[in-house]
């Protein structure tokens, strides 16, 4: 799948993992991710790699050409934590702006 971030001009190329039903004869029926995707964007050069693990659980990396930059983790229906690897990041106050999405599949 892809998807362009209008704003920025930037389409992003997503390799989506697999899914899984769960709870089809016993249980709350609900949709799981699993296994393994990866988001890249050939215009900059960020590439995020994602493990989609049981019960709700991710874990990624975010790379910008083959430097580390972030790891990512936890439960993508409750809260998912990015850390900044190596010096610390200055912050700035953040646009309201809204950024459009096109999908294309």
């Amino acid at each position: 799948m892809t998807f362009r971030l209008c704003n920025f001009e930037e389409d992003y190329e997503w390799v989506y993992p697999s899914v899984y039903t769960r709870g089809v004869f016993y249980g709350t029926l609900h949709m799981e991710n699993a296994g393994e995707s990866e988001v890249t964007c050939a215009k900059t050069g960020y590439r995020v790699q994602f493990d989609w693990k049981d019960n709700r659980t991710v874990v990624g990396k975010v790379f910008k050409k083959d430097e580390h930059l972030y790891t990512i983790s936890g439960d993508y229906t409750d809260s998912v934590q990015i850390k900044h690897l190596g010096k610390k990041v200055k912050t700035k106050n953040q646009s309201t702006k809204k950024t459009n999405f096109f999908f294309f599949f």
